[in-house]
């Protein structure tokens, strides 16, 4: 076996050693990331500095990078800061930077005259009274409509030759109108205007709540699903070549795959829930719908009102609990739940069933009914704890049906009526504690 010589690996360490030492990072991208931040934090008027890495290799690795300027600064002191980031950007290989400011903003270059240059493109602009706010990227310019002006007409004006405002870089041209909802977007700089024409045409009978508009796309949503149909009509009457890339949805629906052309039964629900307080978003597969709710209320209403509609079609009623933004941290906290609501089998827990397992048992955190399986979070909770909602559940639960168990660390599953599986779970307290939970459920069931 060939070995390396004493001297040859000291060598290799002193070196690494070195590398290290002189900044020279095996992460080289976050070390990137971590020095712009650390040197433009306390600059006055930055209101934010933040910036991510990307460690391609072993000591190569690059940032990007986004410093965001006070609100009101002045112009004055915006170039300041504009020039202050393209001087780090040239001296510090493989950062990418761009600056925000008055909801405007610029990506950097190492030049300051490209940069002045920028800037005074971006004043120009919104210094007018149909322009909000200007993005200029290095791939993408996107202007936003000021209120009360028309984007679509904002946007021809853009790109005439003889028009009213400057010439844009030579990148895709994205308008969007004041609410950042309604979008068209030109690659080459030309106007796509079948898509518009049939934009035009939806628009006049069914105002719209979302669009994306280009050369060979149109995505529009409406305000009902009920009307989807009768405006994808339209935009098709208007022009024709627009069909291969045309979408139109309505309301809070999404539909996927063969919901297109969804059974009777299916359609029902959608325009029975379409629109309902309480009901955050339905997405339709064909013989599925599932409907996300805001709490179990809203599902309680939505399932009794599903008990006179007949046929195939699985409803779930989701809620991944409610988003909450408090102390500094987002999240959603308060039941979650997955539940078969509407399908005829025997052996899943109801809506109303899963409602009262919840207000009986505060350390339940989610339930997952189906057909045939079931899954309960618990919170970290006691032996006497997990066996009162084993009591609670069996009874509800048909035997053959897969229960999996999660509390804290114990994670386990069984079959109702069957014992508990030899593999399950290596340690002694975690089996013994899974043990106490299936024989609570045996003598529950019982």
């Amino acid at each position: 076996m060939r070995r390396t010589p004493r001297r040859a690996g000291a060598l290799v360490t002193t070196l690494c050693l070195a590398l290290v030492a002189g900044g020279c990072a095996v992460n080289a991208g976050s070390a990137k990331a971590d020095a712009f931040e650390r040197h433009f934090e306390d600059v006055p008027d930055v209101a934010a500095a933040s910036a991510g890495g990307t460690n391609d290799l072993p000591f190569v690795g690059s940032a990007t990078a986004t410093v965001e300027i006070a609100p009101g600064t002045s112009r004055e002191r915006v170039a300041e800061i504009v020039h202050l980031v393209g001087e780090y950007q040239h001296d510090h290989s493989g950062v990418v930077s761009t600056v925000e400011f008055d909801g405007s903003s610029i990506a950097v270059a190492d030049k300051a005259a490209t940069n002045d240059a920028d800037l005074a493109l971006v004043h120009t602009l919104v210094d007018t009274p149909e322009v909000g706010t200007v993005q200029l990227l290095a791939r993408e310019t996107v202007v936003t409509a000021a209120p009360g002006v028309s984007f679509t007409m904002l946007f021809e004006d853009l790109l005439r030759a003889d028009g009213p405002y400057p010439a844009l870089p030579d990148v895709e041209l994205s308008v969007l109108d004041s609410s950042g909802t309604l979008e068209v977007v030109s690659e080459d700089g030309t106007v796509p205007v079948e898509s518009l024409a049939a934009f035009y045409a939806i628009s006049a009978a069914f105002p719209p709540v979302r669009a994306e508009i280009s050369a060979d796309r149109l995505r529009v949503r409406v305000a009902h699903d009920a009307d989807r149909l009768a405006a994808r009509d339209l935009a098709l009457a208007a022009a024709p070549s627009v069909a291969e890339g045309l979408r139109v949805d309505g309301g809070n629906v999404e539909r996927f795959g063969a919901s297109e052309e969804t059974d009777a039964t299916a359609d029902l629900i959608v325009l029975a829930l379409d629109g309902r307080p309480g009901i955050e978003w339905i997405k339709a597969y064909g013989d599925e719908v599932v409907v996300t709710v805001d709490s179990l209320e809203t599902a309680q209403s939505v399932a009794g009102g599903l008990t006179a509609l007949a046929g195939g079609t699985t409803v779930r009623i989701v809620s991944p609990g409610t988003w909450a933004d408090e102390g500094g941290e987002s999240g959603y906290t308060g039941p979650s739940f997955d539940v078969m609501a509407h399908q005829g089998e025997p052996t899943l827990l109801s809506v109303d069933q899963v409602a009262t397992l919840f207000s009986e048992h505060p350390l339940l955190d989610e339930v997952e009914s189906g057909a045939d399986r079931l899954v309960l979070d618990i919170d970290e909770a006691t032996t006497r704890d997990r066996a009162a909602l084993a009591t609670a559940v069996a009874p509800l639960v048909a035997p053959g049906t897969d229960v999996s168990v999660r509390s804290g660390s114990l994670w386990f599953s069984f079959v109702a009526g069957q014992p508990l599986a030899d593999e399950h779970l290596d340690d002694r307290g975690e089996r013994r504690a899974a043990q106490d939970f299936v024989d609570a459920w045996d003598a529950a069931a019982r």
